[in-house]
């Protein structure tokens, strides 16, 4: 006579393995290449050219790339708001408006105040709320950037 015994295999030996694959299967993806090409170190503010056309609030940062107000608009809320609210430019060098400054003009040309230094994130956001619900900030166009404003003695 012969003895047959049944030997049970492991069950859980397959679920101790899924773990590890989906562990592998949820790596990060690669960065996205930046939004423009700009010498500002803010990579992902889709930074416009003098000569694009303007449909909406410019908001033109003047400061060396990696300087503080550069920086500011690599926050990413900051950068948001650009890219939804506004037409932004990086000059490193601006005859109108020194280094480390950020004015808001209308798609037209006219200044909605002097340039700033904002100190921080919060403060940026709160200038910049305060210019996209001025009604000179809507419906405004220009064939391309400039400080000349139109109606302007």
């Amino acid at each position: 006579m012969v003895c047959k015994t049944i030997i049970r295999r492991f069950n859980s030996a397959r679920r101790l393995q899924l773990p590890l694959l989906v562990l592998v299967a949820c790596g990060d993806p690669p960065d996205p290449a930046p939004a423009t090409r700009s010498t500002s170190t803010a990579r992902w503010v889709e930074w416009r050219g003098d000569g694009d056309p303007v449909d909406r609030p410019v908001a033109v940062f003047v400061d060396t790339p990696g300087g503080a107000v550069d920086t500011l608009a690599g926050n990413s809320d900051v950068t948001t708001f650009l890219n939804d609210r506004f037409h932004p430019l990086f000059h490193t060098h601006d005859a109108a408006q020194a280094t480390g400054t950020v004015q808001f003009l209308t798609a037209t040309g006219c200044a909605f105040g002097p340039p700033f230094q904002p100190e921080s994130a919060s403060d940026l956001i709160d200038a910049a709320n305060a210019v996209v619900v001025r009604p000179e900030a809507i419906g405004e166009h220009s064939p391309r950037f400039t400080r000349a404003c139109a109606g302007a003695p």
